[in-house]
């Protein structure tokens, strides 16, 4: 870390630090950027505090949260960057086991340890209006709440927008978990430089990000004598979450999800079941293998069950950083000298797909599905309010388009007509190339894509290719599918020919 004379690029805050998972993140891009930070940690636990100062020796440790005061932070802020120019990145993993689903009544923010969650957005909230700073980055993390309704007032709280994430998406390990972040999913997602292709859904009205990136190869893994569980090598899903140790001699119950499945389980040598070890845990979440070697055995699998997927996080950071710096101008639509068709690729450039949660979608408050308790049930339905008297939000796509609409409707039908003269002449002009392509193609697709005139009913070198200059990027769809068994061709013919 550099000396308080050197000016710094970023600078980490972190809070309910943990085992230091996002100080790993940011000390990791400060290399990767050429970057320099100075890092702020917080938390209470006094062995991780320990582990953490072991990693970090000259990042500020400054214990318990609910113990800070804003102006004190501030002025140490200052000393930091004096001239205020550097990024601040906020991170926070606030105690989750007041939201946690297992309980089967959890409190919530009105529990001893979920309450914190509150202090600690009122304290980013207080720190943000006092500092005389930019806006920060911001990632917090928890559980998918119990209760929905608490996602939407920390959205509120913290002035960020909900997603949820599942590190099932590395393939190897699930970690299901919501991500407050102020990223405009919708504009970076389309940026040359964004760290990963998005997907989009919606896991229980929560909107879901998917991350398209490679998956972890389990031979680069070091299991200690163990062997994988049959889950995994059948290919046939992911390992569950890491649950923490039960406080009680007589163990805690095992996840719904998990009961008497004896393929999440790893095997010794004489195929006896055995637990993942620690250091097996660490590797499942990118961490160093013996990072958290200098805690007790049972606080050590406490702590990493508390942990973040490291590489889950680092994406976050990256998105959350990628937003703060300026991308590349979209190019305004000028249709004179196009053709039809490329006056529609301008146009669409200049405005592409909404990809990612734009106006927020989660009606926590009057969402009363997931609430079980009664009495937290009649309490929630006082609060909710009838559609008709709820201000009317207009879907982000048409909020987008309109301006475009409007501004060419008087000439649209007429450009349709001329696109449709444009894609029917390249359809002409392709005729030789489309044979060729369904001549290689293997007979089950052939069948597919067969007409009764003998040609291809789907012109597929022509969709590429209108793909390609509209920007589509998964151009993997449009790759020779793999030769299928005899089985497989029968089935696939049958079920095509059934939907036709």
């Amino acid at each position: 870390m550099p000396r308080e004379t050197e000016s710094v690029d970023a600078i980490l805050l972190s809070f309910f630090d943990g085992i230091g998972t996002a100080a790993l993140v940011f000390q990791q891009i400060l290399e990767e950027k050429s970057w320099k930070g100075h890092m702020i940690l917080w938390e209470s636990d006094e062995d991780l505090a320990a582990l953490t100062k072991e990693h970090f020796p000259k990042a500020d440790h400054r214990g318990d949260v609910d113990n800070e005061r804003v102006a004190d932070l501030i002025e140490r802020l200052d000393a930091i960057d004096p001239g205020r120019k550097a990024t601040v990145i906020i991170a926070g993993g606030p105690p989750c086991h007041d939201y946690s689903r297992i309980r089967s009544s959890a409190p919530g923010a009105q529990g001893l340890e979920g309450s914190k969650f509150v202090r600690f957005a009122e304290l980013v909230k207080e720190l943000e209006r006092s500092w005389g700073r930019p806006q920060a980055v911001l990632i917090v993390e928890n559980v998918l709440p119990q209760n929905k309704a608490d996602i939407r007032a920390f959205e509120k709280a913290l002035a960020a927008q909900a997603v949820m994430h599942d590190s099932s998406d590395f393939g190897i390990i699930s970690r299901p978990r919501v991500w407050w972040t102020r990223v405009p999913w919708q504009q970076v997602s389309h940026r040359s430089d964004c760290p990963a292709k998005l997907r989009w859904s919606t896991h229980q009205g929560v909107p879901r990000v998917t991350f398209a990136v490679h998956p972890d190869k389990i031979d680069d893994f070091d299991l200690g004598g163990l062997k994988w569980p049959s889950v995994l090598l059948d290919r046939v899903g992911v390992l569950p979450c890491l649950t923490t140790p039960s406080e009680s001699p007589e163990g805690r119950p095992a996840p719904r999800s998990s009961k008497g499945k004896d393929k999440n389980m790893f095997t010794d040598k004489s195929g006896a079941f055995r637990l993942a070890t620690a250091e097996v845990k660490e590797q499942l979440h990118h961490l160093p293998c013996g990072w958290t070697r200098k805690l007790r055995d049972k606080a050590r699998h406490r702590a990493l069950a508390n942990g973040w997927h490291l590489r889950a996080a680092k994406l976050f950071f990256l998105f959350g950083l990628l937003s703060t710096e300026a991308g590349a101008l979209r190019p305004q639509p000028n249709p004179l000298g196009c053709d039809a068709i490329g006056c529609m690729v301008r146009i669409w450039e200049s405005a592409p797909l909404l990809n990612g949660p734009g106006v927020p979608t989660l009606a926590d408050a009057d969402d009363l599905s997931d609430i079980v308790d009664p009495y937290e049930h009649w309490a929630a339905s006082q609060q909710c309010r009838h559609s008709a008297q709820q201000d009317p939000r207009i879907e982000p796509g048409l909020l987008q388009w309109l301006p475009v609409w409007r501004h060419f409707r008087n000439v649209l039908p007429e450009m349709r007509r001329a696109v449709t003269r444009a894609v029917e002449e390249l359809v002409a002009d392709r005729e030789e190339e489309t044979a060729a392509w369904f001549r290689q193609c293997p007979p089950h697709i052939q069948k597919a894509y067969y007409s009764q005139s003998g040609r291809a009913s789907v012109q597929v070198p022509v969709i590429r290719e209108l793909a390609t200059r509209l920007g589509w990027k998964d151009m993997t769809i449009f790759k020779p599918a793999r030769p299928k068994s005899d089985v497989s061709q029968k089935l696939t013919g049958c079920l095509f020919f059934r939907w036709k």
